[in-house]
């Protein structure tokens, strides 16, 4: 008979059961989430996050970086991978080498939601929790659903949802900042790690950098005792986050003077988050963790953790932790009502969404649920102990009934997610069937406009018909963006300068066409448009129009200047507003643009002194050719006197002139283009866009970072043990040849 342990044995149990809870989660989102595995257009923001995939595909495979290069389909381009969270795009992109872009997007999606529960568990542990609460806490992370619908929830992903897709890259590594962040600085350990994951963080979503990094002070301040020690670990983690992040943060925070802020969001739920009185409501009524069920088993749970932490917060460490990170993210989650005055000491807090920071109370709340898991299973458990004999029967049935209640209290909650996820795989699959028959329809007229090219297609807005022209559920101006088409319509997706002015398009009005260099319209067959425009060809349920003059509506255009637009990154598209619509007549309607006073900047003189001084066009565009991928146009133009060639993108320092070989610094013609001046007659004009072009050195300065914090800590010891080694050695007996020797007295001592 062997003697080893059993299947009952207690240790393997304490070891096995809280694995197998988790695995039981992850083969559940693995199941469930199954649809997130099929190639189909995204009517959400992961049809910019594809696009993006693709962009850094081409880029890696001409041999080029991605980052800090011209990304021109959307808001009439900017430098996207410099401004935005590009770093998971890049990554997936290399994986696309492999399988290609739409398989990789796909799979990363599939495999990082579904997976979620292991960092939740992992993490758990690191900041000091047993396994059974940190299992507990991994079998409700794909079960929390929130009224705000942004956090870490599944909704906030899928088809039917979101499509936030490079939040998931930070949802994994947010985690484990908290718990290394712990570990480096209550038990000086995993340094490096801690560095890493919070670099991560910041370079897969900017947003959760700030949960990432108002958690160190918590760990600070949570032994007062040890304080100073503490904010000395704490500011030394601080200083490696913003290094190894150097290649994102120092771009970002060096070029903000060319990043739009989105105006139409400003004082909305989007940057100021939902009123304090509506999120406290949703968190003491079940909504912030359950929303839509009838049995918010998550908020209980939660709510049980929370008052056992608060009853143990004097004695437990780990208890004040999650308390106060709890509430640290509940307060950014409140945005500028909850934090106040103290919003002041965030950097950048103008440029935050607020309302994203739900994330870091759901994921704080999971680990809370995860501890009041732990007290109602253990208080069951001692009642039933205290009723009954202690018998081997009745352990391994007291266990087998432990399973059951958890996987009973979730039932609810896992039914309500099964139906979600199955409404979600239906719109899936229509979709597919309607990429396959509309899709290719809208493809066939996408494809005409690219032959005849010149400029821009339009296909509505999201504040007008734009969504009524579709392809299955997804309208057109989504469409686009997934056949990689350059575009207006699919508004605020970019920080690019013109982005808060393309709100403001009025289809009614030609001028809007020529401003934008819009060339083509797409709309429903039935749509009459409202400015004179050419029927190229008709398929589906659509039909492509050619809008205005080639001459005009291009990307290139001969115009004068006259007057300037004061403006700065907050107020471009109310500051303009003027040249849209009706009064588009006066300005683009006549090739006469004003110049722009940027951010304190002056303005470029005009090329004319008056508009009634000056008869006749003010030129034309003999040839161009068009390259924005690669940041390169080329165009002949005839200039009836000194004027301006303008280029229909927003306005970037990274763009360079010549005129016939020689360099010209550009302007900035409003609302935010690109121009140069040109002389009377005949000139060749060529403008480059030259990438940030620093990144060789911040990159450096990253892997450097991580070198040291990676030996740093082995060399310190080192030094330390070299430093102590006399001292040991001055008070320790020496042995030769097995005779005791005394040891050598120092001088000071000598009499």
């Amino acid at each position: 008979m062997s003697s080893g342990r059993g299947a009952t044995d207690p240790t393997r149990w304490q070891r096995w059961g809280p694995r197998l809870l988790v695995l039981a989660s992850v083969g559940y989102g693995l199941y469930v989430l199954r649809p997130c595995l099929a190639p189909v257009v995204y009517p959400n923001d992961s049809a910019m996050h594809e696009q993006m995939v693709r962009f850094a595909l081409e880029r890696i495979k001409a041999g080029h970086s991605p980052l800090g290069a011209w990304y021109p389909w959307l808001n009439l381009g900017s430098p996207h991978f410099l401004h935005y969270q590009s770093t998971p795009a890049i990554l997936t992109a290399f994986l696309a080498l492999a399988v290609g872009p739409t398989a990789a997007f796909t799979w990363t999606f599939y495999l990082l939601l579904a997976c979620w529960p292991i960092a939740v568990f992992l993490a758990a542990k690191l900041l000091g929790w047993d396994r059974w609460a940190a299992a507990a806490a991994a079998a409700v992370a794909l079960l929390v659903v929130s009224r705000a619908g942004v956090g870490y929830e599944i909704q906030s992903y899928v088809w039917y949802g979101s499509g936030v897709w490079t939040q998931l890259f930070a949802m994994w590594t947010l985690p484990f900042a908290w718990g290394f962040s712990w570990k480096a600085i209550a038990e000086r350990r995993h340094y490096l790690a801690a560095v890493l994951f919070l670099a991560l963080t910041t370079a897969f979503h900017f947003e959760s950098t700030y949960m990432a990094l108002v958690a160190i002070p918590v760990f600070c301040l949570v032994r007062p005792g040890e304080l100073v020690g503490r904010l000395r670990r704490g500011f030394l983690l601080v200083v490696g986050w913003f290094a190894a992040a150097s290649f994102v943060l120092v771009p970002l925070i060096g070029e903000k003077t060319w990043a739009a802020r989105n105006e139409l969001a400003v004082g909305t739920y989007f940057y100021d988050s939902f009123s304090p009185g509506r999120i406290l409501g949703w968190l003491f009524t079940g909504r912030l963790f359950d929303s839509g069920r009838l049995v918010p088993v998550v908020s209980l749970l939660a709510a049980v953790g929370l008052v056992t932490c608060v009853v143990r917060f004097r004695r437990d460490e780990r208890a004040r932790v999650l308390v106060l990170v709890f509430v640290v993210c509940l307060l950014l989650f409140l945005g500028p009502a909850g934090l106040g005055p103290a919003i002041t000491w965030l950097p950048g807090s103008h440029d935050i969404f607020f309302r994203r920071y739900v994330a870091g109370v759901e994921l704080a709340g999971m680990m809370l649920a995860g501890v009041g898991s732990g007290v109602v299973v253990r208080a069951v458990l001692r009642l039933w102990a205290s009723r009954a004999p202690r018998t081997h029967g009745l352990r391994v049935l007291r266990r087998a009934v432990v399973l059951a209640a958890i996987v009973g209290a979730l039932a609810p909650a896992w039914l309500a997610l099964s139906s979600y996820t199955a409404l979600n795989a239906q719109a899936v699959s229509l979709q597919q069937g309607a990429d396959t028959t509309e899709g290719a329809s809208a493809n066939l007229l996408i494809h005409e406009a690219e032959a005849i090219g010149g400029g821009r297609i339009y296909a509505g807005l999201p504040t007008n018909w734009g969504n009524d022209c579709l392809v299955g559920s997804v309208p057109m101006y989504l469409y686009l963006a997934s056949q990689d088409a350059d575009e207006v319509g699919l508004t605020l997706r970019t920080a690019s300068l013109m982005s808060d002015v393309e709100p403001h398009f009025d289809g009614a009005y030609a001028g809007d066409f020529e401003l934008f260099g819009i060339r083509f319209l797409i709309a429903p067959s039935t749509f009459r448009p409202a400015v004179r425009a050419r029927r190229i060809a008709t398929a589906g349920r659509n039909t492509l129009f050619e809008v205005g003059r080639a001459q005009t509506n291009s990307f290139v255009q001969v115009v004068d200047t006259f007057g300037h637009v004061t403006e700065n990154r907050t107020n471009i598209g109310v500051n303009t507003s003027f040249m849209l619509g009706a009064a588009s007549r006066s300005w683009s309607g006549r090739a006469l643009y004003p110049t722009v006073a940027y951010d304190g900047a002056p303005a470029a003189p005009g090329t004319i002194g008056s508009p009634s001084a000056v008869k006749g066009p003010p030129g034309s565009v003999v040839s161009q050719r068009v390259d924005l991928v690669d940041g390169v146009v080329r165009a002949e133009v005839d200039a009836a006197r000194r004027a301006v060639v303008l280029l229909k993108v927003s306005y970037d320092p990274g763009w360079h002139a010549t005129v016939d070989g020689v360099p010209e610094k550009p302007e900035m013609i409003a609302p935010a283009l690109v121009g140069v001046v040109v002389p009377p007659g005949l000139s060749s004009v060529v403008f480059t866009f030259e990438p940030y072009q620093h990144y060789d050195v911040l990159f450096a300065v990253s892997g450097l970072t991580l070198v040291a914090f990676a030996a740093g800590p082995a060399a310190w010891g080192y030094v330390s043990r070299r430093r102590a080694r006399p001292a040991a050695r001055h008070g320790r007996p020496r042995h030769r040849r097995g005779r005791h020797v005394a040891p050598r007295a120092s001088p000071a001592a000598d009499p």
